[in-house]
């Protein structure tokens, strides 16, 4: 689940924006989801089946966190201005997660 919820974290150069300010992973020389997942499993001696799920699932999870956070925004219990874009977080999470089911993989969406 963990591991799951780091790639949904993971952006890559072709995830909309809005998923790229929080983290550096969708620069150049950075690995993509697939080979963060292949690295992971080498380096732990196992294998790794149905990581789309746990993908899924951790983008799911992020998007209610930040779905509450937005919610809390908007609602006025909180003014800082940098939440009010969350909104476009929570579609991406979403983009991402409809688009690994219909490619059946969690990366290179095309």
């Amino acid at each position: 689940m963990d591991l799951g919820t780091t790639l949904a974290y993971w952006a890559e150069p072709s995830d909309t924006p809005a998923l790229k300010p929080f983290n550096l992973t969708w620069l150049p020389g950075n690995l993509n989801r697939e080979e963060v997942v292949y690295q992971y499993s080498q380096s732990r001696k196992m294998d790794l089946p149905d990581m789309l799920f746990y993908y899924v699932f951790g983008s799911f999870k992020i998007a209610v966190i930040v779905q509450q956070i937005y919610a809390r925004y908007k609602k006025g219990y909180t003014s800082d201005e940098r939440f009010a874009g969350l909104i476009y977080v929570v579609r991406a999470c979403a983009e991402n997660a409809q688009k690994a089911i219909r490619f059946k993989r969690i990366c290179n969406f095309k």
